[in-house]
């Protein structure tokens, strides 16, 4: 978004935030606007201008309408609305908050929390990119604004440092922001245009739309829900990547609490930080998701869910499904070689449901802590079951620095683990499809895949029969099971330092085939 957009749509908020705010009549109602206005111009750079039409003030509910709204530049319109209307604000404790010369000696003047807008509402908001349009929203609400000054004055240069943005998070609450109808276009200046605050010359590369969105509950930092209804963004693609259509009907997020991540933020000053503050929400999940790239494939996923159980430190358990994940050819011509393994495998598109659980110790980094657990059941639909499990503990994430991302998760030592495979005709298709490309028949690449078992025999010395069980499973393809049960707590570091064909009697691996039913 260019910056134009961002300052034109920060204009008409701040605007709306210094009328209406205390009972007067009409004709004074339309001066308070005008003296709100001259104030937010003075601290503008020159050239802007705000124009409005009529002014309505109800003394029973103390809200003021201001209609017509147009915010222009060098003459230009830059914005535009309907009708903005607010009631039950507090115009020295905005001025308090967001004027940066209400800040005595750079502090704030005072620090609990308190009312800045009761209720705040603008319908038919437009913003204009140069000579294109922009983001047009049909009606924004705001219910209940709180907040306290910021612990810097919030001057152009506080306002781009990750500490200032992460302390504004912190300060502010709302009981709910809603925003029904958006579209935005997405211009992509010409080469060699300045990026400047003037109208840059452009096309459209894409555009959104988003049917609502709402925020329920915010709390500086704490989420009590945020939902998004009929997502679609089109994207035209030259020369910034192939054009797709991306479509959502709609994610939801519940409980999420972000205070750690900002106060991370917010004390040393560097946005990376905010990894290690322990993030942690309740539920989260979307439905109706499909992306279809021109000349490339088409992917549909038909929900998805998470959960978490938050700790102190973070998440202690959680769940995860994801269900009629399905990619398919879309508009792309298949290569003969993919049309060859495509019919053999008798389908068009893949689909897989995942079904994951986690039990995370909080205390599993420390001497004696007990081990987590995550398991996952991966189905390809059509072709089999995966259920996977382990057992682990000593990963602490306080230590996986930006520096070192790896050294937390290679000091992290294994318990046991296990991979249960049951076909549902993979193996089959997977001869085939070898066979095919080999010219050869099934019967043939399982001929030839006898001497690579063998060496399954050198590898793990301790199951004398674990060729046999490998063989088994290719001829009468049923159940494999693969265990992992390390005669001692091995980490991950001590597994990948040692040579290769001492790690399965590391890990202390066995396999079990079971027959399927002929």
């Amino acid at each position: 978004m260019q910056r134009r957009v961002l300052l034109g749509a920060g204009a008409l908020v701040v605007v709306a935030a210094f009328f209406g705010l205390r009972s007067v009549t009409r004709h004074q109602a339309s001066q308070v606007v005008d003296q709100g206005i001259d104030a937010f111009l003075a601290r503008l750079p020159p050239g802007y201008a705000v124009r409005h039409g009529m002014v309505d003030y109800n003394p029973l509910t103390s809200a003021a309408t201001v209609h017509s709204v147009v915010l222009t530049h060098d003459g230009a319109t830059i914005g535009t609305a309907d009708a903005i209307t607010v009631s039950g604000g507090n115009d020295q404790a905005l001025r308090d908050v967001f004027d940066p010369a209400a800040y005595p000696g750079g502090k704030p003047a005072w620090t609990d929390r308190r009312l800045l807008i009761a209720d705040a509402s603008a319908r038919n908001v437009h913003l204009t990119q140069g000579t294109h349009p922009g983001l047009a929203i049909g009606r924004v609400t705001l219910h209940r604004l709180s907040g306290r000054p910021f612990m810097l004055p919030p001057t152009p240069e506080n306002r781009a440092r990750p500490d200032f943005l992460a302390d504004a998070a912190l300060a502010l609450s709302a009981d709910s922001v809603q925003a029904d109808d958006t579209t935005f276009a997405a211009i992509i200046p010409e080469a060699g245009t300045p990026q400047t605050g003037t109208p840059e010359a452009g096309a459209p590369a894409g555009s959104l739309s988003v049917g609502s969105q709402t925020i329920s509950d915010y709390d500086g930092g704490k989420l009590g829900s945020f939902a998004v209804k009929a997502f679609a963004m089109d994207w035209l693609g030259k020369p910034h990547g192939p054009p797709f259509r991306l479509t959502l009907d709609a994610f939801d997020l519940k409980t999420a609490n972000m205070r750690g991540v900002l106060e991370a933020i917010r004390q040393s000053g560097h946005a990376d930080r905010g990894m290690f503050g322990g993030a942690t929400y309740e539920s989260a999940g979307l439905s109706g998701l499909t992306l279809d790239v021109t000349a490339g494939p088409h992917i549909a996923l038909a929900d998805m869910h998470a959960s978490q159980v938050p700790g102190n430190g973070g998440p202690t358990a959680g769940t995860g499904a994801i269900h009629g994940l399905t990619v398919a050819t879309g508009q792309t011509a298949i290569p003969p070689a993919a049309a060859v393994s495509l019919a053999a495998f008798g389908m068009n598109a893949l689909t897989m449901d995942v079904d994951a659980t986690s039990t995370l110790s909080a205390h599993s980094a420390q001497a004696g802590g007990q081990p987590s657990v995550v398991s996952e059941d991966i189905v390809l639909r059509g072709l089999g079951t995966f259920h996977v499990k382990a057992n682990f503990s000593g990963y602490d994430a306080v230590q996986a620095t930006p520096a070192q991302p790896m050294a937390a998760l290679m000091a992290t030592t294994l318990h046991g683990a296990s991979v249960v495979y049951e076909d549902h005709s993979l193996v089959n298709r997977l001869l085939a499809v070898a066979g095919a490309q080999m010219h050869t028949t099934p019967d043939m690449v399982r001929a030839q895949l006898a001497v690579p078992v063998l060496t399954l025999g050198m590898m793990l010395p301790s199951q004398p029969d674990a060729a046999e069980q490998l063989t088994n499973f290719l001829d009468h393809p049923g159940t494999l099971t693969v265990t992992m049960t390390p005669p001692q707590g091995t980490t991950l570091a001590q597994i990948a330092q040692a040579p290769v064909p001492a790690r399965a009697q590391m890990l202390g691996v066995h396999i079990k085939a079971d027959p399927g039913v002929p």
